[in-house]
């Protein structure tokens, strides 16, 4: 537009400096480029017009002049007998060898400038163009190859496109990244674990380390892996799931021995613990079908189970102390990123304990750990962390399994009592916030077992907390209010 109307003798009031930068307001993403450099482009463009080769001209004169002849003949012409010297028209490695030159000449000239990128979200375009074949690059060697070279360079591709997407906030690619290498763990298929699935573990690890304030929603894939890692685990070391230490009938403990134990004659020199258990691991298939604490069905073949076992070991090569560092990290991510940990958290603690055969509790656990580190967060934030957490008591609370809903309220009273030794600030009123919970599961649950132990509950909070207690007492007695009018006798 500058170049039109400084040049063109039909213009009669040309454009000033100024209304040239104010014309060009806001064009860099909203910002405005430098005064400087503005001024610069509007001498230059005023001391040298813009003007096309005529080389450039040649082959559009020479296109309008042949608009009647027949279509595609001189295509076809040009295919067979290439026209050099006396035509205008070049070919396509003629044009480009003449832009290659057109640039070297450029760069060689003094007054060139190079101006570096300084905008990250420049990069965005890059990936919305090449992401999914970078997925396929890193996820088809990685399944196909046993190589280290090669396995090694495709975590460490997933490695670098997680962060990338994740700083940048690109939600849909960083969980197709995400969810990709939490499938090559082959957590959810415990028979078929090889070394490279190892290594995608560790690689989880570390960018829940590095990356975990942009993970959001990702987190959930992340604490999945870890779930069904501690499950191997324990079931490596023989010990009894968690589904032993909940109300199931006898008949149904005693026929799921039966069944299992007619199954598994390579593990009866394994220990009781795996003997019994194993089954259910070996048996799972895909990572989304079975969940964290799925039940798959199908036979279970003795070359399975031996593989399981063996596998079994391997996973000593990552710690245990590696997946606890996760929780105990927490209380390092920003306000945002706990917040989406927690939800994380607990939506992978509700899948655990949705199973009827084989509840978990490893997850709840781990929320009891995570919400004591993160209590000296400023009140805001755990304001929202404990809005979260309420929420999924109150769930859990009301559970129609009453070994789980004894489970959540004792580890609710756990938290209460170390939130109590905290001393709370005037014209606040967390304290009653933090005592919710138990006032909507002593209103909602049908369990009288359950309202009675949320009275012992309160009483021993009571007893033992009473210096400290400040707006929590309005949550504790409406407990008692609403056991006041409980039909049964408390």
């Amino acid at each position: 537009m500058l170049n039109t109307d400084a040049h063109n003798p039909m213009v009669k009031n040309k454009m000033s400096p100024d209304e040239f930068i104010r014309n060009n307001r806001g064009i860099d993403d909203g910002k405005d480029l430098p005064e400087e450099y503005m001024r610069t482009l509007y001498e230059r463009i005023l001391r040298k017009e813009i003007k096309m080769k005529e080389n450039d001209l040649a082959p559009q004169q020479t296109q309008s002049m042949n608009s009647n002849r027949i279509p595609g003949l001189d295509n076809i012409l040009n295919i067979v007998i290439r026209k050099r010297g006396d035509q205008l028209m070049e070919t396509s490695d003629d044009l480009i060898r003449h832009i290659q030159e057109q640039f070297k000449e450029k760069a060689r000239k003094s007054e060139s400038v190079y101006y570096a990128a300084t905008d990250v979200v420049i990069l965005r375009f890059m990936i919305e163009a090449c992401w999914a074949p970078m997925l396929a690059a890193f996820s088809v060697p990685l399944d196909q190859s046993d190589d280290e070279v090669v396995i090694s360079h495709c975590l460490e591709g997933f490695r670098c496109a997680i962060h990338v997407t994740a700083v940048m906030s690109m939600k849909t690619h960083r969980d197709a990244f995400v969810t990709s290498l939490a499938k090559f763990t082959s957590l959810h298929s415990a028979a078929d674990i090889k070394q490279k699935n190892i290594d995608a573990i560790k690689a989880i690890i570390s960018i829940a380390d590095e990356d975990g304030n942009y993970l959001q929603e990702a987190w959930e894939h992340v604490l999945t892996c870890v779930s069904r890692f501690e499950h191997l685990h324990l079931l490596g070391e023989g010990a009894p799931p968690d589904a032993t230490f909940f109300a199931i009938q006898q008949n149904e403990l005693d026929k799921s021995r039966q069944a299992k134990s007619s199954m598994l004659p390579v593990l009866k020199r394994r220990g009781p613990g795996q003997m019994q258990h194993a089954a259910a691991a070996a048996r799972r298939g895909s990572y989304d079908s079975a969940g964290v604490g799925g039940h798959a069905s199908g036979a279970v073949t003795s070359e399975q189970m031996s593989n399981l076992i063996s596998n079994l070991h391997m996973l000593e090569q990552v710690g245990i102390s590696e997946m606890n560092r996760i929780f105990m990290q927490s209380q390092k991510l920003n306000s945002e990123a706990i917040i989406d940990f927690v939800k994380a958290l607990c939506k992978v603690s509700t899948e655990e304990l949705r199973s009827t055969l084989d509840p978990r509790v490893f997850s709840l656990t781990k929320i009891v750990e995570i919400a004591h580190y993160n209590m000296n967060r400023i009140r805001l934030v755990w304001s929202s962390i404990w809005h979260v957490l309420a929420d999924f008591f109150v769930t859990i609370g009301c559970s129609e399994n009453l070994s789980i809903a004894i489970f959540a309220m004792d580890s609710l009273r756990q938290l209460a009592m170390k939130f109590l030794d905290r001393e709370e600030l005037a014209n606040y009123n967390f304290q009653n916030e933090f005592m919710k919970p138990f006032v909507d599961v002593m209103r909602k649950s049908r369990a009288v077992e359950i309202r009675e132990l949320i009275i012992r509950c309160v009483s021993q909070m009571v007893l033992s907390r009473v210096n400290n207690v400040k707006s929590g007492w309005k949550s504790m007695f409406m407990v008692f209010t609403t056991a006041s009018y409980d039909e049964h006798k408390i």
